[in-house]
């Protein structure tokens, strides 16, 4: 493998909307333990929407929400950089997150209290939709997306649909939240394989009983 990139000096670069540190010393494999507490504590910052990690790259891209504040978001940044500790509070890492730290390449998501594998892309009450890539590679997610979910109290319907990555959930917000919708899906990667499901495969539904919500793509 060429590891030009894990030569490279520290760069950082930025948008409006995103950072991009180059720290081949930090990031590329073998990892520092450093490398997990920058990824910790940027995930703490509100204005922090992602971070995704490229160990080949030695990169760490970090996605931000509107509104954020370059420069502070820059100030804070390098605050974490040079630290050892990661700081109190902060949204909770389920163990597929932790999971996924691991691997050479890999995008957590923070959306509320919960960083996730998970992107949220739009959500209502009762309503919310998701984003994974795995649902593009990997037939048999669907599968065990529809065997996670249907028996779930508060779950009324799901659509997934691999072309596109997506997941969409009908729930009743007073049973469920987002978050746990999120642990749950994030718990079903890591689940056996499920059997094939009859149904087309770009499009697995569900419904609980007594339950005649009309699900929309």
């Amino acid at each position: 493998m060429d590891n030009t990139n894990c030569k490279a000096e520290l760069h950082v670069s930025w948008s409006r909307a995103t950072v991009t540190v180059r720290w081949p010393e930090l990031f590329c494999a073998p990892r520092r333990p450093a490398a997990e507490n920058f990824l910790r504590s940027a995930l703490q910052m509100s204005e922090v929407r992602s971070v995704l990690l490229d160990e080949h790259a030695g990169t760490a891209r970090v996605d931000l929400r509107p509104g954020a504040v370059i420069a502070e978001t820059l100030r804070r940044l390098a605050t974490a950089a040079k630290s050892d500790a990661v700081g109190q509070g902060g949204p909770d890492f389920g163990h597929a997150a932790l999971r996924r730290m691991r691997q050479p390449r890999f995008h957590l998501f923070r959306h509320g209290d919960r960083v996730s594998t998970w992107e949220v892309l739009h959500e209502q009450p009762g309503r919310v939709r998701l984003r994974h890539d795995l649902l593009r590679s990997d037939p048999l997610l669907p599968n065990r997306i529809d065997a996670a979910l249907g028996n779930i109290d508060g779950v009324a319907g799901a659509v997934s649909r691999p072309l596109t990555g997506t997941v969409l959930i009908h729930f009743d917000p007073h049973s469920i939240d987002s978050g746990r919708l999120l642990e749950i899906l994030d718990e079903a990667l890591e689940e056996p394989a499920a059997e094939p499901n009859a149904l087309h495969p770009s499009e697995i539904r569900f419904g609980m009983a007594n339950t005649s919500l009309a699900l929309a793509a």
